[in-house]
């Protein structure tokens, strides 16, 4: 499991909207946004806000893969 899928996971047990959790946290909507669409991954504090306002252990995101997507390389593919 991502920590993507860990995060939308808690956030729908909690029963939040996006927003509510940016209000409850202080992180920004748009970078809750990008964590949970797996294109970044949130810094410790970041990581460390969103348990507390969830009201889950920060070690529940522990488990999860921190690997980010692979993306395609950028530009003309070379000859």
């Amino acid at each position: 499991m991502t920590l993507a899928d860990k995060l939308r996971e808690l956030r729908g047990k909690a029963l939040l909207a996006r927003d509510e959790l940016a209000a409850r946290s202080g992180v920004a909507l748009h970078n809750i946004r990008n964590y949970e669409q797996g294109c970044r991954q949130p810094t410790w504090r970041a990581l460390l806000a969103l348990a507390e306002a969830l009201g889950v252990d920060p070690y529940d995101f522990v488990a999860c893969d921190a690997k980010a997507p692979s993306r395609r390389p950028r530009g003309r593919p070379r000859n």
